[in-house]
Formats: C-alpha cells, sequence, structure tokens
C-alpha cells in the first residue's frame, strides 16, 4: 500500500507573529483506488466516522462518479455510485459526498441542462449502506436553464443532509442558496443566503456540535470587492440565519471571478477560515482566521503562504485540536501542494512547525484543487491528501502526519 515516503521540509524559519514547536511531519504516498484515470477528487463528509474519497473516470459513454472508503487494508476498490454522458465535468466544481450516521451516502454532481455551456443544474444520488445506489433526481428546486453548482454537501447530527450551493435562478447574477434534506436525500425546505455572490468559487460548510451551520463564500459587492463571507443559522429554521458578514475586510477589487473558494474547519469549539486573496495591495497572500463563537467574528488573519501563492486551500481540523491548511504556491520551475499546521490558542492561531510540501503541481487548471480529509480513527495524528497529476489524468494520494523516524 505504501509506495514511497518523502520527508521534505523547507529551509529556514517562516511565520508571521509568534510560532508554536511542533513535530516533523512526513508525507507518505498512499496506492490509489482508481482503477485507471481519475480526476478531480473530494473527500465526503464522514457522519459514520469512514473517510470516503470520490472522484470523476471517463466511462465509455460520459462519465462515472467513482467512491472508495478507508479500511485497515487501505483505500478500498473504486465503487461506480452514478454515471452520466450529459455530465458537466469542471476542474474547479467537483463532485460532492456526505455519509450518514447509518452508511448511506448522498452524493452530488454536475450535469447539463440546456444548449448553453453554462446551464446545468446539481443532479443527487443515494447509495445505501450495502453499496446500492439509485439517481434521486435534481438538488434544487429551480430547474431553469442556468448555472447551479459549487456545491458544500455534509451530514446533521439528528439526521439528514445540509446542502449550500451558487445558484443563477435570479438571472444576471449568481445567489446562495441552502436546502436542509432528510434522511433519504429528500428536499424539505430550501431557502435563499445571500443574492448576490461572486459567479465560481467554491462554497465551505461546516456543522458545530450544536447542528448549527456556518457557510463560508466568495461575496461580491456592486463596486466588485470580492472578499470572503459567512452566514450561520440553523438548516430548519430559515428564518434563524444570519446576515452576510466579511470574515475580513481584504478590500479585493476583482471584476472577475477567480475561481478561488474559502475552505472551514471546526472541531466544536471553534470554526476556522482559510482563503485566497490579493487584497487592496494586489499582493496575492492565503490567510487564515480563527473564530471561537461560532462563525459569527473572526480574530486577525494569519498568512500561510510562501510568498507566491495561487491559492485553491483547504482546510481540516486535527485530533489534536490543531488546524491544517493546505494550498498551491508557485516555486521555480513550476508548482507545489503545500500544507501547513497551526495551533489554536485562546482565539490566536499560531504557526506550528514550517510549511510541508506535499507534492509537485503544474498550477494549471487541470491539476485542479488538493483535498484533505480526515482519517476517522481516535486518536490517530495526521490526515489524507489527494490531488489530480495531470500529466496523465491520474489520481494521487498522501497519508500526512507526524514524522515517524529520523
Amino acid at each position: 500500500m505504501l509506495s514511497s515516503v518523502i520527508a521534505v521540509w523547507l529551509a529556514g524559519a517562516w511565520a508571521q507573529g509568534a510560532e508554536v514547536a511542533g513535530e516533523p511531519w512526513e508525507v507518505v504516498e498512499l496506492s490509489s483506488p482508481a482503477s485507471g484515470a481519475g480526476f478531480w477528487p473530494a473527500f465526503g463528509d464522514p457522519g459514520d466516522g469512514v473517510p470516503r474519497l470520490a472522484w470523476t473516470e471517463p466511462g465509455e459513454e460520459g462519465h462515472r462518479l467513482m467512491v472508495s472508503a478507508w479500511s485497515a487494508a487501505g483505500w478500498r476498490r473504486g465503487q461506480e455510485v452514478a454515471r452520466g454522458a450529459d455530465w458537466f465535468v469542471n476542474w474547479a466544481d467537483f463532485p460532492q459526498l456526505a455519509a450518514g450516521p447509518d452508511g448511506a451516502v448522498l452524493a452530488a454532481w454536475l450535469q447539463k441542462c440546456g444548449e448553453d455551456t453554462f446551464a446545468y443544474e446539481v443532479g443527487l444520488g443515494l447509495s445505501d449502506a450495502t453499496g446500492e445506489a439509485r439517481v434521486l433526481g435534481v438538488l434544487h428546486e429551480d430547474r431553469q436553464e442556468v448555472e447551479h453548482g459549487f456545491v458544500s454537501l455534509r451530514s446533521l447530527p439528528a439526521g439528514g443532509y445540509f446542502a449550500a450551493w451558487l445558484d443563477g435562478r435570479a438571472k444576471g447574477q449568481m445567489g446562495l442558496w441552502a436546502a436542509e434534506l432528510s434522511s433519504e436525500g429528500v428536499r424539505e425546505r430550501e431557502f435563499p443566503l445571500d443574492s448576490k455572490t461572486c459567479d465560481c468559487c467554491q462554497t465551505a460548510a461546516v456543522v458545530l456540535d450544536d447542528g448549527s451551520v456556518v457557510v463560508a463564500y466568495r461575496d461580491r459587492s456592486d463596486a466588485e470587492i470580492r472578499d470572503i463571507a459567512v452566514v450561520h443559522g440553523r438548516p430548519e429554521e430559515p428564518g434563524s440565519w444570519s446576515a452576510p458578514a466579511a470574515v475580513n475586510d481584504d478590500g479585493w477589487l476583482m471584476p472577475g471571478c477567480p475561481v478561488n473558494g474559502p475552505a472551514l474547519a471546526s472541531n466544536g469549539s471553534w470554526v476556522a477560515a482559510a482563503w485566497f486573496t490579493m487584497g487592496s495591495d494586489g499582493r496575492p497572500r492565503v490567510s487564515c482566521a480563527l473564530s471561537s463563537d461560532g462563525g459569527a467574528r473572526f480574530g486577525v488573519p494569519v498568512g500561510a503562504d510562501l510568498g507566491k501563492p495561487l491559492g485553491r486551500v483547504d482546510a481540516l481540523s486535527l485530533p489534536s485540536g490543531e488546524l491544517l491548511v493546505s494550498w498551491l504556491e508557485l516555486e521555480d520551475g513550476g508548482a507545489a501542494w503545500m500544507a501547513r499546521r497551526y495551533a489554536v490558542a485562546g482565539d490566536r492561531l499560531l504557526p506550528a512547525g514550517p510549511p510541508l510540501r506535499v507534492a509537485a503541481a503544474s498550477g494549471e487548471r487541470s491539476a485542479g484543487f488538493l483535498r484533505l480529509g480526515a482519517l476517522g480513527e481516535p486518536g490517530a495524528e495526521g490526515a489524507f491528501a489527494a490531488w489530480t497529476d495531470p500529466a496523465d489524468a491520474s489520481l494521487r494520494l498522501a497519508l500526512l502526519r507526524p514524522q515517524s523516524g529520523p
């Protein structure tokens, strides 16, 4: 299962502010569960505690959505959960998964709904605990031939699922919508969260211990300021949701969509956001900030990047209580997927050691986004990482963990 061990560290200290001494981490490459080409992966929300990975494969007619579950023997062989000849397959807007406590898995993907290139909707499918899958229909009530996508899908503690997505039903601008779904994937209620957002940046969502949800996305003002905003509320109470609030006043004036959404992570006592911006000064940066009040307010951001980031962030809460952030960084001759840990100290984030170079990357759109996934083993420190190698459209995986030897 283990094909190689790579422990790569950048020389010299890097931090903005204080740094917490942390043990070195290493990158352990894992065998791919894909039988052939596999691209643009995403880890599912593990409501039953089992890590799952989704990716897209080309099929005889169209594409297939494949899913693998982690076991003590490694990633199991991929299982098809949906296929389609009319899918809208996109490097930045890839399928999503969420598993309920009973082991059922809800999946979302994009499928075309008109002649226009950007007319597509969100298809839904459900696999039961035995792996038997069925197509449910469409996530959203709106069936206009417009854009619907960039879904965040999460399982809810009391059962059922929550979804947030970008929606073009108000023709001329995108909005943020959300829905609560039953444990069978049936839409129970649907409601708007923001009437005007950036067109094609990923959304992010986390579910807190009390069942409330925080959603992050790239907002869009009338003056074309495109900073990251959050809303929070309860899925079963559409009237409980907060007004959009900026995570930080970056002041990024951007007349087009940067295709660079935020990431969220939470461990129950805090919520952390990570995002890419070029701010009011035009300098690219990856920032992260902490909220200790359920996403209502975020503290002063700290920097993660090395000076030449391209963004494409992800974030994950670690069993130790630390935050893990990943991003894409330009380097001589190409780019690299990077990761960095942060210790939580009250309402502050402190870098816990130097950045970790996960893998070389091309920096092209075909490289997609690196995704982080929880291990699913209580007390086990580390995280999964998955990304696409555009050279051969192959799925790559690694285990990020504390260094096991010298």
